[in-house]
């Protein structure tokens, strides 16, 4: 049951789900994985699966473009799968080392910091010295 209607909102709350159910991302990495194999039973559920993620994710963004939320720097297809992929790696990342990592925070951080537009300078950028700033270069 869905608990919030942006999908972005929607992956946090799945990670931050995952990480209180224990077994639930082995689960389904170890599945998805398996399922890669088209002669799986599940092949056709997991490619339906990123098909309807990646298609809500790429509205969500292109939205996100045209109301200036989201950076037009990475186009909305490469930004939906970009997101997808951060959300699986991560989850494999988080069950190799649950204590030091953070599902939740990663996922929210790869949205905010590299799909949100920078935000203009408000006073013009100090001007930059003649001189390499790494030398040995």
């Amino acid at each position: 049951e869905a608990r919030t209607d942006d999908d972005v909102q929607a992956a946090l709350l799945t990670m931050e789900h995952n990480q209180e159910v224990a077994g639930l991302a082995h689960l389904f990495v170890i599945v998805s994985a398996e399922a890669i194999d088209e002669d799986h039973a599940g092949h056709e559920f997991f490619q339906q699966r990123y098909d309807h993620l990646i298609g809500l994710l790429r509205t969500r963004i292109r939205e996100g473009q045209k109301d200036g939320t989201v950076t037009k720097a990475v186009s909305a297809d490469m930004a939906a799968r970009l997101f997808i992929a951060v959300m699986d790696g991560i989850q494999v990342q988080w069950l190799l080392d649950p204590e030091g990592t953070d599902m939740v925070a990663t996922l929210d951080t790869f949205w905010h910091t590299l799909l949100t537009p920078r935000q203009a300078p408000s006073s013009p950028p100090n001007k930059r010295s003649k001189r390499p700033t790494h030398p040995e270069l």
